[in-house]
């Protein structure tokens, strides 16, 4: 017979996993307990006035990983470089532009000239 809708299931009960003694970060270093825990403050700053249970395991995982594995140093600049490819995707997607043919045409139009000679110069030290 299935379980009525608005109703626990309580066969379920029995899979959850009991929550670590130490918290969420118990496995993790002293120096990286408090790195996680600074993501997590912050995180949950962010979600103050909507934070139910779910969504602060989810965030002290993403604490978690954050802690064990920081991103690199150019991660933001790099994040910011694919949201305006996207962009400008978007932005020729909407006004029809061929990319192709503007690559094509920069290509063409970048081709080394003749090789110069160029003159040595020696310097007296």
């Amino acid at each position: 017979m299935a379980p009525r809708r608005n109703t626990r299931i309580s066969v379920l009960h029995n899979c959850r996993r009991p929550s670590s003694p130490g918290g969420p970060f118990a496995s993790l270093t002293w120096e990286q307990q408090r790195i996680a825990e600074q993501w997590l403050w912050k995180f949950c700053k962010r979600w103050a006035e909507n934070l139910p249970p779910w969504r602060r395991a989810i965030l002290a995982g993403v604490a978690k990983r954050l802690a064990l594995h920081p991103p690199p140093p150019g991660w933001s600049r790099h994040m910011f470089a694919v949201k305006g490819g996207k962009h400008a995707q978007r932005r020729h997607r909407r006004e029809r532009v061929d990319v192709m043919a503007l690559a094509r045409a920069a290509k063409v139009g970048n081709k080394p000239k003749t090789a110069q000679k160029t003159r040595v110069r020696y310097l007296d030290l």
